[in-house]
């Protein structure tokens, strides 16, 4: 028996567009995929080196000016969303921010893998 969220951390080396990088973005958690689509049209445009990150706080109005009520997204989704982003290696915390450390050819694919997953269900 193999655990299936094994392999599913993000390592940078996935090639833009994969089916594995847009499996790893689908596998992730409805907090996750919300904080991750909230980080991306924030600031994934932005080179790594020049993303200034966010606070716990401002992920929370991030989610919320991209659509996601309080009733959609609780403060326990996001914060749940945020430890398995950590874990899953999406993002890093720096000096009490939270950074996205995805390849900048990388936001596309993920823009579209949440968008295709989580938000057409939703609407």
């Amino acid at each position: 028996m193999t655990d299936e969220s094994e392999g599913d951390a993000y390592t940078g080396k996935e090639a833009p567009e994969s089916q594995e990088l847009i499996d790893k973005v689908r596998r992730l958690s409805l907090g996750a995929q919300s904080v991750l689509y909230a980080m991306l049209i924030e600031e994934g445009e932005d080179e790594p080196a020049q993303r200034q990150g966010f606070t716990s706080a401002e992920i929370h109005q991030a989610c919320a000016a991209c659509s996601l009520d309080d009733e959609a997204a609780p403060q326990t989704l996001i914060e749940a969303g945020i430890s398995e982003l950590k874990e899953k290696k999406f993002i890093q915390e720096r000096n009490g921010r939270l950074y996205l450390i995805t390849r900048a050819d990388h936001v596309r694919t993920f823009e579209k893998s949440v968008e295709s997953s989580i938000y057409v269900v939703r609407r």
